[in-house]
Parts: C-alpha cells; sequence; structure tokens
C-alpha cells in the first residue's frame, strides 16, 4: 500500500476497459494505415479514421460508449505525441530560419482549418446527441 505522501499512478485509478478500448483505436488506426499504403490511396489514415468513427458513432454503428473510455485516455496523452516534434524542429532548425514565412502560413493555416472542422464534429455530434435525448 502506497503511503500517504506517496503518489498514486495515474493509470492505476484507469479501469483495464479503457486501456482495451485505446489499444483497439490504435490498433484499428494501424491496420487503416497499413491497408492504406497497400492499396496506394494517398490520404491521411488518421483523419479518414477520424471521419470513419464519427459517421460509424453518427449512425450507431459503434455505441459511444464502446469508444469513449479509450478515446479519453488517448486525448489525455496527447502532449507525447508532440516530443517527435519537437526533436524534429530542433534538429531541422536551419530549415526554419531559411523558409519560416510559408511555414508560418502552413502552421497557422492548418491549425485553423484543424480547429473548424474539429469544432463542427462537435457541434454535429452534440446537437444530435441533445436530439436523442
Amino acid at each position: 500500500m502506497a503511503s500517504p505522501t506517496q503518489p498514486k499512478s495515474a493509470f492505476a485509478a484507469l479501469p483495464p476497459r479503457q486501456f482495451a478500448q485505446a489499444a483497439a483505436l490504435t490498433g484499428a488506426f494501424l491496420l487503416l494505415s497499413v491497408a492504406m499504403q497497400s492499396a496506394h490511396i494517398a490520404l491521411n489514415p488518421a483523419l479518414t479514421g477520424f471521419v470513419i468513427l464519427l459517421v460509424a458513432l453518427a449512425f450507431r454503428l459503434i455505441p459511444l460508449h464502446a469508444v469513449e473510455g479509450g478515446a479519453r485516455l488517448i486525448i489525455a496523452q496527447s502532449a507525447l505525441f508532440l516530443v517527435p516534434a519537437v526533436v524534429a524542429v530542433a534538429r531541422q532548425s536551419h530549415v526554419l530560419k531559411a523558409d519560416w514565412a510559408p511555414l508560418l502560413a502552413i502552421l497557422v493555416g492548418g491549425t485553423v482549418v484543424s480547429s473548424a472542422a474539429t469544432a463542427f464534429a462537435v457541434e454535429v455530434v452534440a446537437r444530435r446527441l441533445v436530439q436523442e435525448s
């Protein structure tokens, strides 16, 4: 038993179902990535997977409770996905210095489009959930 002054692990309080759901979502992404690469489909597998999952949730092909816990776990750990990007940027700083203006435009534009798409998806799902309640 942990002493009162010793912090508990953040993962210790999570039910195994969340880990299973997160593993299933990750496995689905990896499977989709391999399938799209094998079929020579030039789409982003992550974006494609998000769209497929959104459609499946909207048409109730997959119940929300089947992915909700795993999605929350993945989102809670999303800061870890930035580590490889930061290392790459640090190693390629000479590229940033030479071409900072187009890179800044891509960064800002991508952030705006991504935020708008996320807001739209959340709004659509939230309205559908309110209508069904």
